[in-house]
């Protein structure tokens, strides 16, 4: 990651916070999608982010998994390769994350230097392609499959190729079936028939060196997008005779058979550099950096996709200890814990950056900042107190006014103090969504309703595809009756993000205010398969049929899950539960003396003697068994809490408040 060091012109924002400095690719000219450079303002530093193809938006099941295989690519560490970081999520799209490659007198890749390539440029940069391809094929790339000028980029005379490992994953998790894993123009004839290899990657290096040499041109003219065609134009072909003393090497890259061409690139290196003596004594030899600390902490944050902290901290220390005086490190592992949901940890290290912000004043209100939003939902005193110090070093961190505001409306419902954050920030920014979209949530609970209608209108204008603009709008109908119309918001946001459980957990509700029972079913069975048949969501989906008067269908739900005998003791207990909340003792008795007499599990035997204490008709029976039930688990907060209401129903005020002291 770059330092911001000098003015950019911002050409509008990617996310709330990421604001995009420039854009490449696009349309006909990436095959991945765009790829942005961008500011990202919590940590201030610039970095390159790749997007990946919509057919990525894959079902839950396949998405920490696609996440973590995307780390991969962070570890191949060569000064020839782009660096990668990893894969991270911005609504709802996939970017890779990258080093920043700049555009250098308006020149980004290999496509921009066609007309200007001398020899020795071109024996320079292939024996520097060669060098990278060997890296990555003897560390497990076996092929790139998807060589072309495009994927190799320039930065001050030296050669970066990107995408490594890129397609195989792609490949792998899309939704496309029809994705051809490459670009028609650059693939080898076997590549057709899914035949990919070191020779393959030869084939297509082949062509990039054939324009190279030709000012761009390719050695056919073809335009389509049918594989079936391109496969026969690459076997056909002729490769017209030019005069240059490439033209040996690329005829043996290109041949038909890849059995013909180089066994590998380090063979092909070979023939440059017996050419590149006509021109230098000097070749080229990459020279290797160690590892720094990004490059462990990219490989720790991929365990915390699966919440495996303690492997993850094994080696945010391995990058401390490379320099631990290094204020960077700690705030990068804070921010990468508090993005995965690990605040209280990452306030660990944070703390440790604001002790070393006396020598590093330019990193001090992103210390305070990401400080403030460690703390924001455990303490919001402290977490106002940081963001406040945040603007006392930086007032143009807008990102700091706007949590302040969100503060101000969700925990303290002061709307008319949040609105001035949400107002300072739309003056500095106009199309600040996130600001947009709470001025409009902070309108609505004024009874603003149309201006407040606006600003959501204002929010989504700027960026369409935020699907929780539309939810945020939902919400405020539903607090005022409207469900209808929240219903209406609540599907346009599912339509942007159908897999997202909270778009359509919001319109499961919707279904059960408005009595639309086999709907509700449906959306449930939705969520259910999002979330990886979880129990815990299923019951309480269940319990929230219930709660809007829909007890019978809650018992079907039930009975089901215990017929499939999965999960059939939690279910039972859930079901005795609900028994006894509409008076049905003697059948939730039927079910808990059940369990008693036939579990092993101390938590499910713990849960029966809580609900038999509930139903207890006296004081000594019910204390009785709230004890059997601390008995086999005794940090039980339900029973602690049951035992202190027991007391103060029996006027037992001072034993009554040594047990709430215990559960505090």
């Amino acid at each position: 990651m770059t330092e911001i060091f000098f003015d950019f012109e911002i050409k509008g924002q990617l996310a709330d916070g990421i604001n995009i400095l420039e854009r490449y690719g696009g349309e006909g000219k990436s095959g991945y999608g765009e790829v942005y450079l961008v500011h990202v303002e919590k940590i201030n530093k610039i970095i390159a982010l790749k997007k990946l193809q919509d057919s990525l938006k894959f079902d839950k099941e396949k998405h920490d998994e696609f996440i973590k295989e995307g780390i991969v690519s962070s570890k191949f560490k060569h000064p020839n390769i782009v660096k990668s970081m990893g894969i991270t999520k911005i609504d709802n799209d996939f970017f890779i994350i990258q080093e920043p490659i700049f555009k250098i007198n308006g020149k980004h890749d290999l496509n921009d230097y066609f007309s200007e390539i001398n020899d020795k440029r071109i024996v320079d940069w292939s024996i520097q392609f060669c060098y990278a391809m060997e890296y990555a094929n003897s560390n497990g790339i076996n092929a790139h499959r998807d060589i072309k000028p495009s994927n190799i980029l320039i930065l001050f005379d030296e050669l970066k190729i990107c995408d490594f490992g890129l397609v195989d994953l792609i490949e792998k998790y899309s939704t496309d079936v029809n994705m051809y894993p490459g670009t028609f123009e650059y693939s080898a004839p076997e590549s057709f028939n899914k035949q990919y290899s070191i020779q393959s990657d030869i084939y297509s290096y082949g062509l990039v060196l054939y324009q190279m040499i030709n000012n761009g041109d390719l050695p056919f003219e073809f335009k389509g997008n049918n594989p079936q065609e391109w496969k026969e134009l690459h076997e056909t072909y002729e490769l017209p005779y030019f005069e240059s003393v490439f033209y040996p090497i690329v005829k043996k890259c290109l041949n038909k058979n890849p059995e013909e061409r180089y066994n590998s690139f380090e063979e092909l290196r070979y023939d440059f550099e017996s050419i590149y003596k006509k021109f230098s004594d000097e070749v080229y030899i990459p020279q290797f950096d160690e590892k720094n600390s990004m490059d462990y902490i990219a490989e720790g944050s991929a365990y915390l996709f699966s919440n495996d902290l303690e492997s993850a901290e094994v080696y945010f220390e391995k990058a401390i200890d490379l320099d631990d005086k290094n204020i960077n490190t700690f705030l990068n592992i804070g921010i990468i814990l508090i993005d995965r949901g690990f605040s209280n940890k990452a306030i660990e290290y944070l703390n440790i950056c604001e002790e070393l912000v006396e020598d590093n004043v330019n990193e001090t209100a992103a210390v305070f900042f990401n400080l403030g939003h460690a703390h924001h939902g455990i303490n919001f005193e402290k977490s106002i107190y940081y963001y406040e110090k945040c603007i006392e070093n930086d007032e143009k961190y807008l990102k700091a006014y706007v949590n302040l505001g969100n503060i101000y409306k969700n925990e303290f419902e002061d709307y008319d103090k949040s609105l001035e954050y949400y107002n300072h920030v739309l003056e500095k920014r106009p199309n600040c969504v996130e600001a947009l979209m709470n001025k409009a949530v902070a309108l609505y609970k004024l009874g603003k309703y149309e201006e407040s209608e606006e600003y959501f209108k204002k929010a989504l204008k700027c960026n369409e595809k935020m699907d929780t603009t539309y939810s945020e709008w939902g919400k405020c109908l539903r607090e005022n009756n409207n469900e209808i119309g929240a219903k209406e918001k609540f599907i346009e946001a599912n339509k942007i993000n159908p897999l997202s459980s909270s778009n359509n957990h919001d319109i499961f509700i919707s279904h059960l205010i408005l009595g639309e029972k086999i709907f509700a079913k449906n959306r449930y069975h939705r969520i259910v398969e999002l979330n990886d048949d979880n129990i815990t969501i299923k019951l309480r989906l269940i319990k929230e049929f219930d709660e809007y008067g829909y007890f019978n269908e809650a018992i079907n739900l039930l009975d089901n899950i215990i017929f499939e005998k999965e999960n059939e003791e939690i279910a039972l207990i859930t079901k005795a539960e609900l028994l006894i909340m509409h008076n049905k003792y003697s059948e939730a008795s039927i079910i808990i003396n059940k369990l008693i007499n036939e579990t092993k599990d101390d938590f499910i035997l713990s849960a029966s003697y809580d609900l038999k204490g509930r139903m207890s008709n006296s004081y000594e029976d019910a204390l009785n068994n709230f004890n059997k039930s601390l008995k086999y688990n005794p940090n039980n907060i339900n029973v602690h809490f049951q035992i202190g209401k027991l007391y103060l129903d029996e006027g037992l005020i001072d034993e009554a408040m040594e047990i709430y002291n215990k559960i505090l």
